[in-house]
């Protein structure tokens, strides 16, 4: 710009041609001044009324902003300062017309210049499991390699205490039946801290069969601080009845924190959706049918109800099935992993995927049920889908790699109900562990620049 006002101001009235090129910019520069100290956003292209002036500017205060021409009688060095001056006041109408914009542009904004594709908000508690020794891998690893000690709560059938409400928790006596191996003991989350850690992220999406179900109503019962998880008064639902009368229950169980009463201070968004096969009898000649449509669509649902603000946080995703498809692994991977991972591998956030690995199988288990459901298949389908998670998707949490929660060794030996199913203390065991998970991985992403701040 500089070199362009000399070029012109070699011949004719430069002065003149000056003020005309101006006249806008001192006008709009005036009024940005008149208001600095709480400088308002005003727009170079502001729209002008019949008589060209801007629609919030008086007659007579524009009119003291109209520069006068110069008389040509000015020497060559007084029009060149005049220039100059003009040239100052050009660079600082732009600098204060840039001012207020920055913080619209920092609204939603992020502390690292090359941040993970996973993203988490702020908490007020904790956090808990974070920095205290083992990492979410490491932690992930240990609990693998956990087992339930002999004097175990897990061992023994829950018995609530006498003359409370069924429906209350009570964490004040709670303790893990296992030891982590190798890491130090996990936190108990209270239901506040449960929120508060939750709604750090973009809601938590389970999927799965009767054994998700329970994963997740031990999430619900955290939330809800009470087991009380059904549409409506069932006595046969009361309480640890929600796990020990599934079969019943599981046809009038909340599936979603969407309609039961929560303690957290805004919807947590958490919810369950039941998938427990895809497979049916094909004819000949039959197309084999789009499954993975349905369960994306599901998933999108999902996202679709978040708010805006939660969206900006990496959203939790649990997947659990392959008992009612024959162990399966390959038609997981195609049906369930595959499409999910091509569908939000370039999303930011990015989700943050989970695969609940299967439970021990109780020595209760129905005879007729062995050869399907026996320990040996479960454990090899356990070990496959590892395998499968680790090929596939070999990035880290922090960066939406898929995380496969091995639950096994750590159930192995708790008392079931059925022979597949397990009672309160499984349920609130598995919810605590996932919470630590949660915590160590929420530390990572904040460590890692992830961390969404909101001026």
């Amino acid at each position: 710009m500089t070199s362009h006002l000399r070029q012109r101001s070699r011949g004719g009235n430069d002065e003149e041609t000056l003020a005309k090129w101006t006249a806008p910019l001192a006008r709009w520069q005036g009024r940005a001044q008149k208001g600095a100290g709480g400088v308002e956003y005003v727009p170079l292209a502001a729209k002008e009324d019949e008589d060209g002036l801007p629609e919030d500017a008086s007659p007579s205060e524009t009119n003291d902003l109209l520069p006068t021409s110069p008389s040509p009688s000015l020497s060559r060095p007084t029009r060149m300062a005049l220039l100059a001056a003009l040239l100052v006041a050009i660079t600082a109408a732009i600098a204060i017309y840039h001012a207020p914009r920055e913080p619209f542009r920092q609204f939603y904004r992020l502390r690292h210049p090359n941040p993970p594709p996973t993203r988490v908000g702020s908490r007020h508690f904790g956090p808990f499991y974070h920095g205290k020794g083992c990492n979410s891998t490491q932690l992930v690893a240990s609990l693998a390699r956990s087992r339930i000690r002999p004097d175990g709560a897990s061992r023994t059938v829950y018995a609530h205490p006498e003359g409370l409400d069924p429906n209350d928790i009570h964490l004040d006596t709670f303790d893990f039946s296992f030891d982590l191996d190798g890491c130090p003991p996990p936190h108990t989350f209270s239901p506040r801290e449960t929120c508060d850690l939750v709604s750090a992220f973009g809601g938590i999406y389970n999927r799965g069969d009767s054994l998700m179900r329970q994963f997740a109503q031990g999430l619900f019962m955290l939330l809800a601080n009470s087991l009380d998880l059904v549409y409506a008064h069932k006595d046969g639902c009361q309480g640890t009845r929600i796990f020990t009368n599934g079969t019943f229950c599981k046809d009038h169980s909340i599936l979603t924190s969407l309609d039961f009463a929560h303690v957290c201070p805004e919807q947590p968004f958490v919810m369950y959706d039941l998938v427990w096969r895809f497979t049916h009898e094909r004819r000949d000649g039959e197309n084999e049918p789009d499954y993975a449509t349905p369960l994306l669509d599901s998933w999108h649902r999902f996202i679709d109800q978040l708010p805006p603000d939660r969206r900006r946080y990496s959203p939790i995703f649990v997947e659990a099935t392959g008992i009612h498809y024959q162990w399966d692994f390959n038609a997981t991977l195609a049906v369930h992993i595959s499409p999910f991972i091509r569908n939000t591998s370039a999303l930011i956030p990015r989700p943050i995927p989970f695969f609940s690995g299967y439970p021990a199988v109780p020595p209760n288990k129905p005879v007729q049920w062995l050869g399907i459901q026996g320990p040996e298949v479960t454990q090899k389908y356990n070990r496959e889908m590892l395998a499968a998670l680790e090929e596939v998707s070999p990035e880290g949490s922090i960066d939406g790699g898929w995380t496969m929660l091995q639950w096994y060794n750590v159930t192995d030996g708790a008392v079931s109900y059925d022979g597949t199913h397990y009672d309160y203390q499984v349920a609130l065991e598995r919810a605590q562990i996932f919470l630590n998970v949660l915590d160590a991985i929420w530390g990572e992403v904040v460590e890692s620049g992830g961390l969404v701040v909101v001026d």
